[in-house]
């Protein structure tokens, strides 16, 4: 037998311990994973429990800082901070398409006027309503309380074991 495991070859991944997905939360570029719209899809369940919404509607990835660094954005982030946090979760909220379409580019101001009220996804709703800007330290304050949540919502039992 450890003949034959040492010929196996396995690409199975091992699930991060807590510091690790801390820091992926933080800076990894979830929107361009395959398992962006679950993650957002299981937050936005832990912020409609006992809601009347059994299913979801359609959800489009919005990014509340957009990805054209345009704008009111070109002053309040700079080039650097905006490529820091652009993919990350903290950045990234769900949204129905027509209204991910309507949004675009537009101002903080302009987006949190119309989303803090009109959007059935919760979780984007409390972000216009928690928050009176959208800088690098409002993102990063956002990012500490995702890591919480998801640390708690997939913790880890520890080291992952390969035969």
């Amino acid at each position: 037998p450890a003949e034959l495991r040492s010929t196996i070859v396995s690409t199975t991944i091992a699930f991060p311990n807590d510091e690790r997905f801390a820091h992926e939360i933080d800076t990894g570029n979830l929107y361009a994973r395959n398992i962006c719209k679950y993650v957002l899809s299981e937050y936005e369940r832990h912020f409609t429990a006992g809601d009347v919404l059994d299913v979801f509607p359609p959800m489009t990835i919005d990014h509340v800082m957009p990805q054209s660094r345009e704008g009111d954005w070109a002053t309040l982030v700079s080039a650097e901070d905006h490529t820091r946090w652009l993919n990350t979760w903290a950045n990234l909220v769900p949204l129905s398409s027509p209204a991910n379409s309507s949004k675009g580019s537009r101002s903080w101001a302009e987006a949190k006027e119309r989303l803090q009220r009109d959007t059935v996804f919760s979780t984007t709703s409390h972000l216009y309503h928690d928050y009176s800007e959208w800088t690098p330290e409002t993102i990063s304050q956002r990012s500490e309380l995702l890591q919480s949540w998801a640390l708690t919502r997939w913790p880890f039992y520890g080291e992952f074991v390969t035969l």
